[in-house]
């Protein structure tokens, strides 16, 4: 649901956000009533979230990610999730100079190997920003639309598990007025690329099923997903931010793949 505290037209229940279950590739899209079915889930501890690409820009779930523990067979019902005003996953401070404020918001602070993330840096008065992320420097674009200085980072295939920081460098309009700001991307191998909902859930063997895919990878259209059975999806233009549309004839449960995307080829697998 949206948050009294939203503008008059957001309000009620929060319809085609896209709730995804960490760990694992589940997923669910909610209903026109706010309600949401995660299905099939293993006994444990998940992480619930929304994916911010699927809901009002600017907004974003109110408390961050929800903690949910089920046992074996257990239905859990009424887990809540509020939209509220979007929050900045980090925040650092910086150094004295010309530059009246910096700041630094990472998309998906956790992300696996070959993971992207957006970087904005709000930096009044900047010139010029740049960052090195995992041996890679990046250049910034400044978006007047948002009024923010964007890039995106891509996690080396090969990246362990921890942290991997991000040192961006804002150049200011007078010679003293340069300066840094940090972040930290949790680095976590065992999380997928991509997290697929099927319609039906659960086709037969030889069925075509239409795929909701959000992808964690830095994919675009035309980008291609070459299927171990010899089938190729090509991706066309997303839904919302990295969420495509598409169908694909179950022949194996699951479904191994590949993704060829700007960056490398990247294993895929569709349960």
């Amino acid at each position: 649901t949206f948050s009294s505290f939203l503008a008059p037209q957001y309000s009620g229940p929060v319809n085609n956000a896209y709730v995804v279950a960490n760990p694992g590739d589940y997923a669910a899209i909610t209903n026109e009533d706010g309600s949401f079915l995660l299905d099939n889930l293993p006994a444990g501890t998940y992480t619930l979230d929304v994916d911010p690409e699927t809901v009002p820009a600017n907004t974003g779930t109110a408390e961050g990610p929800i903690s949910v523990t089920i046992a074996a067979d257990e239905h859990k019902e009424n887990v809540r999730i509020t939209v509220d005003r979007k929050m900045k996953n980090v925040v650092f401070s910086l150094k004295e100079s010309d530059i009246a404020h910096a700041t630094i918001a990472v998309s998906e602070p956790v992300l696996p190997p070959g993971g992207a993330a957006q970087v904005d840096i709000d930096a009044a008065d900047a010139r010029a920003v740049s960052a090195t992320f995992g041996g890679k420097k990046y250049q910034f674009a400044y978006d007047a639309a948002r009024k923010v200085w964007s890039a995106t980072i891509v996690v080396p295939q090969d990246a362990t598990e921890g942290k991997i920081p991000i040192f961006a460098s804002v150049t200011g309009k007078a010679a003293s007025g340069n300066t840094e700001v940090s972040a930290d991307v949790q680095i976590q191998p065992g999380m997928p690329l991509v997290s697929f909902k099927l319609s039906p859930a659960r086709p037969a063997i030889g069925q075509y099923a239409t795929v909701r895919a959000r992808f964690l990878a830095d994919v675009h259209p035309g980008d291609v997903i070459r299927w171990l059975d010899g089938q190729v999806t090509k991706l066309a233009h997303p839904v919302t931010g990295r969420v495509y549309l598409f169908s694909v004839k179950i022949s194996e449960r699951p479904m191994h793949g590949v993704l060829l995307t700007r960056q490398g080829h990247l294993p895929i697998m569709l349960r």
